[in-house]
């Protein structure tokens, strides 16, 4: 879908009132200039109830071309205006604007471990490519040769248990790294050291942490939060969770398999916080960590058993391997699941386990709760929306969390999607997504109700060449109070049909006098949204409406930048997959 840089004749007005919800639509025109350039920020302005458009077009190499289009509270447009800066002075304006060259390398390491489960460094060069329609870059990792640390700390041998950190564009990356003493490899479960290794390989231990027995890493992740922008642009905490460890060749096992440690650290590896708490379900598997106010959420599904976290899950949840497309395929020998397996292929174990809870947890300094609801309790609580026949059951096997949302009472929302595998065809063992659900927590973290949606992507299919579909690809759940607090607006972001482009990229060898020419296609899904409300007393929730149905032509949300508040409103924007047309959804969110 081409990105698109300009509205100018305002075509339609709708205000219809759907799922009890008012919602004001204008569509606008876009002039055939402005659809080369891309929209690079979208920015309300409180004090006089306006909103911006920053699109960026298509410029030369040292300055940058800006159309700026701003609307009044109602979705008229009120003024534009065009600039023409210098780079330098564009990228110091707008804190959003990335554009670093049309091509820039950089050059970092990943890691994994042997058969020995030693640590092993290797060189990894990654290529930046600008798109002037994606306004972003495209990125290629190339992964180098098996490189040596220079400063190896008294010769001490470093074991991979799995827990990294990668800063592609400074250039370095954090390791969590157990320390072998001679050839006592259970000590590695004791002991371990936070590496921060840089392209030139040279190793500075940034910490060191001590156990009195066995645990390692079962959650290593960047924390989320609401910001749009990814870790690479806007890098953010680290933070690490381990778990006891138990059985053959563990050395000294943890008496209480629930005891958890909690690490977390800044971007350079700074030490900020560290909390050891006790879980009600010794088998964790954690699936993200988010922050909001200063406190961070950790949350995913559990097995009930009184035993360590390695044993319950029949092996290690975390990948000693940073290299996602397969050290085990390119192997010769494949030694042992915890010294090749990726992320992807421990995740498809982890899929298959019948899991007996969802525990959640929020951390601030200390535990303040840990909760467990089982999934009995969470489907004695079921509540579909009116209209819908059935009642969505969270089963508790193959699904996925797709958002988080804590709301001004502190009230938790996780919302997350079950799938089935595909199990014909090219695309057998592809994820099929199916009920989406969304579990409500109160500030204590005490189990409220599990909101159960049916959606019907399979409806969007059509017929795709490349067999990729719209349920191929998760829904995704953002929550918004209304303004006297009683309502809670659902706004679920899902695919309805996806769109293929090609890039063709040439290269010419001077000394061969052989040009070669690449052509690589993406597949980009594209989204509306779906929106309905629930009524926080009751507990009960609406039928679902689409927006933009009112309009003859289909639109799909702007990529990346596609919603902003501006007082008491929320204003999403979609477009044609053509570009030629910007359509906006305002919901009066006081009503």
């Amino acid at each position: 879908m081409k990105k698109i840089a300009l509205l100018l004749n305002c075509l339609l007005i709708a205000v219809v009132l759907q799922a009890q919800l008012e919602v004001m639509e204008k569509g606008h025109d876009i002039s055939r200039k402005a659809r080369k350039g891309y929209l690079g920020a979208i920015q309300a302005n409180a004090d006089n109830n306006t909103f911006d458009l920053i699109f960026v077009l298509k410029s030369p190499s040292t300055k940058i071309i800006t159309e700026t289009y701003t609307f009044d509270k109602d979705l008229n447009l009120k003024n534009t205006l065009k600039e023409e800066e210098e780079l330098e002075k564009v990228k110091k304006k707008h804190k959003w604007f990335k554009y670093k060259g049309e091509t820039y390398e950089s050059k970092s390491i990943y890691v994994r471990s042997n058969f020995k489960s030693e640590i092993v460094f290797r060189e990894k060069r990654i290529s930046y490519k600008w798109s002037w329609l994606r306004g972003g870059y495209a990125k290629k990792v190339k992964l180098g040769e098996k490189v040596k640390p220079k400063d190896e700390a008294s010769g001490a041998r470093y074991l991979f248990r799995g827990g990294y950190y990668e800063n592609d564009p400074a250039g370095y990356m954090l390791v969590v790294a157990g320390l072998k003493e001679g050839n006592d490899i259970g000590k590695s479960y004791l002991k371990y050291q936070i590496l921060q290794v840089d392209d030139q390989i040279n190793v500075t231990v940034k910490d060191a942490i001590e156990f009195p027995k066995a645990k390692a890493p079962v959650f290593s992740e960047p924390l989320a939060d609401d910001d749009p922008a990814n870790n690479d642009d806007s890098p953010r905490d680290w933070i690490i969770v381990f778990a006891p460890q138990g059985g053959p060749g563990m050395g000294k096992v943890e008496g209480n398999p629930r005891a958890y440690t909690y690490f977390r650290y800044s971007p350079n590896g700074t030490l900020k916080e560290k909390v050891e708490f006790e879980v009600p379900v010794a088998g964790w598997r954690i699936l993200g960590a988010y922050q909001k106010d200063g406190k961070v959420y950790m949350y995913g599904p559990g097995i009930g058993k009184d035993k360590n976290s390695n044993e319950i899950f029949k092996g290690p949840v975390l990948a000693t391997t940073s290299d996602e497309e397969g050290d085990a395929k390119k192997s010769m020998f494949n030694f042992t699941e915890a010294a090749q397996a990726t992320q992807s292929q421990i995740d498809a174990r982890l899929d298959e386990m019948k899991y007996t809870n969802f525990q959640i947890a929020r951390v601030n300094n200390q535990a303040i709760f840990v909760a467990a609801p089982s999934i009995d309790e969470i489907n004695k609580n079921n509540v579909k929306p009116n209209g819908q026949k059935k009642e969505v059951e969270f089963d508790g096997k193959r699904f996925v969390t797709t958002g988080v949302n804590v709301l001004n009472d502190g009230s938790i929302f996780i919302s997350g999607q079950d799938f089935k595998l595909d199990g014909i065809g090219r695309n057998k063992g592809t994820r099929l997504y199916k009920g989406l659900f969304l579990l409500q927590f109160d500030g204590t973290g005490k189990f409220v109700r599990n909101y159960g949606l049916e959606l019907d992507q399979k409806k969007y299919m059509g017929m795709f060449s490349s067999g990729i579909t719209p349920n191929m690809v998760p829904a995704s759940s953002s929550l918004v109070e209304s303004g006297n607090h009683q309502k809670i607006y659902w706004m679920i972001s899902m695919c309805k049909a996806i769109d293929t482009d090609t890039d063709i990229d040439t290269d010419f060898n001077f000394f061969t006098g052989i040009q070669t020419t690449t052509y690589s296609t993406s597949f980009t899904p594209l989204y509306t949204i779906e929106y309905g409300e629930i009524d926080v007393a009751s507990g009960k929730a609406s039928d679902f409406k689409t927006l933009g149905e009112d309009e003859k032509r289909k639109f799909y949300l702007m990529p990346d930048k596609f919603s902003l508040r501006l007082g008491n409103y929320i204003i999403y924007l979609s477009e044609t997959i053509k570009g030629d047309k910007l359509l906006f959804s305002r919901f009066d969110i006081t009503k």
